[in-house]
């Protein structure tokens, strides 16, 4: 019974210091509303943005994991078959791995990138029965990455392109 006695004298005690503090006050002000909604909106833009970055981040590793499986598949192909690589017509992409000369499939289907685009040979001179190179835009720094033949020729190797930004005459320089 005591110890009733002592919770009712806590909560009495409680609910006193609330009303003195709540006293006067019906709800929040516009600015403790204003204040609180602008927290919530930059928590929200920075777990967005984090997110994306892992997304993007995410489908890239994704990317190099499919070409270095369609690289190691390509290389079983070249050691089965009479050492000679597929050919992959430019702009055309692979459905499946498929050895003619043994009768093997190397790779049953050929992984697409994460948006179901087909991982292809970026031109006519990069997929031949000598050497391939089978490339993916990367999204987080919008590079090529390609993955190309360990044996036989090498025929293609990425160099990015750099941008050039004019930059104006100061007014003074003009003829």
């Amino acid at each position: 019974m005591d110890s009733v006695s002592t919770t009712d004298r806590i909560m009495k005690i409680f609910k006193q210091a609330i009303s003195k503090i709540m006293r006067g006050k019906k709800g929040f002000s516009l600015i403790e509303t204003m204040i609180t909604i602008a927290i919530i909106a930059v928590v929200t833009t920075v777990s967005v943005t984090s997110y994306m970055v892992a997304i993007r981040k995410g489908r890239d590793a994704r990317k190099k994991m499919d070409l270095h499986e369609i690289e190691s598949a390509m290389e079983q192909y070249y050691n089965s078959c009479n050492f000679t690589y597929p050919t992959i017509v430019s702009g055309q992409t692979l459905s499946q791995i498929y050895c003619v000369a043994n009768n093997t499939v190397i790779m049953p289907k050929v992984p697409v990138d994460p948006r179901g685009t087909p991982y292809i040979c970026p031109a006519a001179t990069t997929c031949s029965s000598a050497g391939y190179a089978i490339c993916s835009k990367l999204e987080e720094n919008n590079s090529d990455y390609c993955v190309t033949s360990r044996q036989g020729d090498v025929p293609y190797v990425p160099v990015p392109t750099p941008t050039i930004t004019p930059v104006p005459l100061p007014p003074s320089l003009h003829p």
